[in-house]
């Protein structure tokens, strides 16, 4: 299908890159783009906001733990029955200790 206008000539339809935009429209974007700079910037100002009551008990859990992974490892763990395939002691820290099944 042919475009023409009205005096039979064809018309041009494809689309302009970059698209033509009016003068008033052009100064409208510059201003929200200024305002929007101008947020951002005073957005960036503020102090984040402060960790929630959950999120610290978990990291003071969390750092209780480590601590006491810490001290375990510093004891010395005395060596009985080692396991015949790896020779570490049959103790539930080497994952070898069970009763009925289930890991005590």
């Amino acid at each position: 299908m042919e475009h023409l206008d009205t005096t039979g000539q064809h018309l041009d339809t494809t689309p302009h890159w970059p698209p033509v935009i009016s003068a008033a429209k052009k100064a409208k974007r510059q201003l929200f783009l200024e305002e929007l700079e101008r947020a951002q910037a005073a957005q960036a100002k503020q102090k984040p906001a402060p960790p929630t009551r959950g999120t610290l008990y978990r990291r003071k859990k969390t750092e209780e733990e480590d601590k006491k992974i810490l001290q375990e490892a510093g004891r010395q763990v005395p060596a009985r029955l080692p396991c015949n395939l790896c020779g570490q002691p049959k103790r539930l820290e080497f994952g070898h200790m069970t009763y009925m099944g289930k890991s005590v």
